[in-house]
C-alpha cells in the first residue's frame, strides 16, 4: 500500500504549532487537575460501554475474515494501524479474561493477522516506523499467549528494522531514518523509540548473549535519543530531526511521540533496572499530559494539535497510543508514576458524554462526534482500556468500569 503522507510533511492536513512555554505547560497542569476532579465528581448518568463492548463493535462493524484485517469500507487499513489494533487485542485478552465473546474475537483478530501478515516484506516505500509496529504487536501477542511464533516473527521485524533503518553514517549523530525514500529521509522520533522499546523487550525474552546485544542496541538508541535534543524542556517529544536543514528539530508535537518514548522508557528499565529512567518517564508522561490539555477544547481531556483542522488516519490512532503506555507506565510503576488517577477518567467521561454515538467513537474525545472509524474506535478502545485499570471507582461509580 502507499506510503500515507506523514504528519509533518508539508502537504500534511495538520496544523502546525508553536513550541509551548514552560509556564503554559505548568499552568496547564494545574487547570487540568481542577478541571478534571469536577469533571469525574460530576459523573455520567447510566452505564457506561467499557472497552470489551467497544471492541465488539469494532469487530462487527470494520473486522473482514476474509482480508483478516480491519477494513474502512472495502479499503484496508494501514499496516501500522492495523498492527496497534493486534496490540489492542492483546490487551483486551488481558483486561477481560471472564468475556468469552470478546476473547473469542479477539484470538481471531491476533491469529487472523498472523497468518494474513505477508511475513518479513520489505516494502517498496520502506516506511521503517511500520516494521516497528508489527515488532511491537507480536511481542504483546507473545507476552499474552506465549506462542513462541509470535516472539520469532518479532524478532524478525526487529531485525529486518535494523539492518535497514539504523544510520550507519551516523547523520544527525545517530538514530534510525524513518523511511527509505530520498524525500522521506528524516530521523523521526518514532522510529527510534519504536525500535529502543522492541529491543529492550527482545532483550528479556531471549536471554542469553542474543539478549545482550538487543539490549545493546536499546540502550545505544536510548543515548543518542537523550543527546539529540528531541525530548524538550519541558518533557514533550519532538517529531524529528531533518537531515536537509541541518539537523534541525522539527517543532511539531504530536501525542504518539510521547506515548511512544514513554512506552520504550518502560520497558528499558525492565531490561536494566536503571532507576534514572522513572524520573524521564515521568518527565515525558507529565509533559505529554500537560501540553495536549493545555488548549483542548474540554479541559483535561487529550487533543491533538491542530486536531480539529483536520485529522488524517495517522491521526487519528495517536492518541489511543499515548493513552496506551500512559497505561503501561502506571501498570508498572504504581504512585511512582506521577499521573493523577483522575485524568483517565476524565478521558473516558469526556468520549462517552461527547464522542460516542450507536457505539462508536469519533477522533474529537471533546467532542462533536465526527463519524465512525475502526482506527478512531481503536484509540478509544486504547482510552477506555486505561480507564478500566486505573480510574478512581469509587468517584465514577463500579458500573462505568467492569
Amino acid at each position: 500500500s502507499p506510503l500515507a503522507p506523514p504528519p509533518h510533511a508539508p502537504h500534511a492536513t495538520m496544523m502546525r504549532s508553536p513550541r509551548v512555554a514552560p509556564l503554559r505547560l505548568a499552568a496547564a497542569a494545574a487547570a487540568c487537575a481542577a478541571t478534571v476532579a469536577a469533571t469525574v465528581a460530576a459523573g455520567i448518568a447510566g452505564e457506561v460501554p467499557a472497552a470489551d463492548e467497544a471492541f465488539k463493535v469494532l469487530h462487527k462493524s470494520w473486522w473482514s475474515s476474509i482480508e483478516r484485517t480491519f477494513v474502512q469500507g472495502v479499503k484496508p487499513i494501514g499496516w501500522w494501524n492495523t498492527a496497534n489494533g493486534v496490540e489492542i487485542a492483546a490487551n483486551i485478552l488481558a483486561t477481560y479474561p471472564e468475556d468469552k465473546e470478546v476473547q473469542k474475537l479477539a484470538r481471531e483478530v491476533v491469529e487472523g493477522r498472523f497468518h494474513s501478515e505477508p511475513g518479513v516484506l520489505i516494502r517498496a516505500d520502506k516506511s521503517y516506523d511500520d516494521q516497528g509496529w508489527m515488532a511491537h504487536s507480536w511481542l504483546r501477542a507473545y507476552e499474552e499467549l506465549r506462542d513462541k511464533k509470535y516472539l520469532d516473527r518479532a524478532r524478525q521485524w526487529y531485525d529486518n528494522l535494523r539492518a535497514q533503518a539504523w544510520d550507519k553514517s551516523a547523520t544527525c549523530g545517530g538514530g534510525l531514518w524513518w523511511a527509505g525514500r530520498p524525500d522521506l529521509h528524516y530521523k523521526a522520533s518514532i522510529a527510534s523509540s519504536l525500535a529502543m522499546k522492541a529491543a529492550a523487550k527482545l532483550s528479556q525474552a531471549i536471554g542469553g548473549s542474543t539478549g545482550q546485544q538487543y539490549l545493546e542496541d536499546a540502550e545505544a538508541l536510548w543515548a543518542w535519543f537523550e543527546s539529540s535534543g528531541l525530548l524538550s524542556p519541558e518533557g514533550v517529544v519532538h517529531d524529528g530531526l531533518d537531515e536537509k536543514s541541518n539537523c534541525a528539530i522539527s517543532p511539531h508535537f504530536w501525542t504518539y511521540n510521547s506515548g511512544s518514548l514513554l512506552g520504550a522508557l518502560v520497558s528499558l528499565y525492565d531490561a536494566t533496572g536503571n532507576a534514572t529512567l522513572i524520573g524521564v518517564a515521568n518527565r515525558v508522561a507529565t509533559g505529554a499530559i500537560a501540553h495536549f490539555t493545555a488548549s483542548s477544547k474540554v479541559n483535561g481531556v487529550l487533543q491533538e494539535d491542530g486536531e480539529y483542522d483536520g485529522c488524517n488516519n495517522d491521526c487519528m490512532q495517536f492518541k489511543g497510543v499515548l493513552m496506551r503506555n500512559l497505561d503501561y507506565f502506571v501498570q508498572k510503576f504504581g504512585a511512582k508514576a506521577h499521573v493523577d488517577h483522575n485524568f483517565f477518567a476524565a478521558q473516558q467521561a469526556s468520549l462517552v458524554a461527547n464522542d460516542l454515538d450507536g457505539g462508536a467513537y469519533g477522533v474529537h474525545w471533546g467532542g462533536p462526534f465526527d463519524g465512525p472509524h475502526p482506527i478512531k474506535q481503536m484509540a478509544a478502545i486504547d482510552a477506555l482500556i486505561a480507564a478500566w485499570r486505573h480510574a478512581p471507582r469509587q468517584n465514577i461509580g463500579e458500573e462505568v468500569l467492569v
